[in-house]
């Protein structure tokens, strides 16, 4: 009778032991953040080699806490890979305005506006390297190398015809190396905490302007630009669950 107690006390002992390992049971996880960015840039643009105009665009950018969604898989060798959905957005909006002008003693109106649509989709896929693997660690620190490429396309069309549209495509990618800090709350759920820093940066452009009055050269053109720790900062805090 003893040896049947002592062996159901020890398989409860090992079925605790299992409950308590927040890593082990679970492959997968899914992740909600909340991402924050401050990002600045500056293009150069000539529209032609001997065309002695030149335009310097400066953009900056700020979000603050845009929501993310990520799925976490462990590897053979008790890292992680994950895939995030950083941006996802198809967007059409329509602007019209009528100018009132009183001109020889009467009231005319000029009628105008441009129809804006846009696509941006990004995406994340990074490689976590975990420094403390062991099960029974309320925090687990973490260094991770991705990749962020991304499709942001922009189309304006006037409503009146003496205008003509333009369509702008950006074809790119963000390389970041990412210190991470995770917290265990249980065994399903987590917090997390990186700071992504950005090494390079690269973007592809083509402008095209369906202006008859244009060349053939000027009504498509390209630009490609390379920054090497470009100011691009940002910082995620997440929730995990894991399953």
């Amino acid at each position: 009778m003893k040896t049947y107690l002592s062996g159901l006390l020890l398989l409860v002992c090992v079925t605790m032991c299992r409950a308590e390992d927040t890593n082990s049971s679970y492959r997968y996880s899914f992740k909600v953040y909340g991402l924050s960015v401050s990002e600045s840039f500056e293009y150069t643009q000539r529209f032609g080699i001997e065309d002695p105009y030149t335009r310097i665009t400066e953009m900056s950018n700020w979000r603050i806490f845009h929501p993310t969604f990520a799925l976490q898989w462990k590897t053979k060798a008790d890292n992680y890979q994950e895939i995030e959905i950083t941006f996802l957005e198809i967007n059409s909006n329509e602007l019209r305005q009528i100018d009132v002008l009183y001109l020889d003693n009467a009231y005319k109106k000029f009628f105008g506006g441009i129809k804006v649509t846009t696509t941006h989709l990004s995406l994340r896929y990074e490689y976590i390297y975990r420094f403390t693997k062991a099960v029974d660690r309320r925090f687990d620190f973490s260094l991770g190398a991705g990749i962020n490429p991304y499709f942001f396309n922009i189309s304006e069309d006037p409503v009146i015809s003496n205008q003509f549209p333009t369509h702008e495509r950006n074809m790119g990618a963000f390389f970041h190396v990412v210190p991470r800090i995770q917290f265990n709350l249980s065994n399903k759920l987590y917090m997390d905490l990186n700071v992504p820093f950005c090494l390079f940066y690269y973007n592809h452009r083509r402008m095209e302007r369906e202006d008859p009055q244009l060349t053939e050269e000027l009504k498509i053109l390209t630009f490609t630009d390379n920054t090497l720790l470009p100011e691009v900062y940002s910082v995620r805090v997440g929730v995990g669950f894991r399953f």
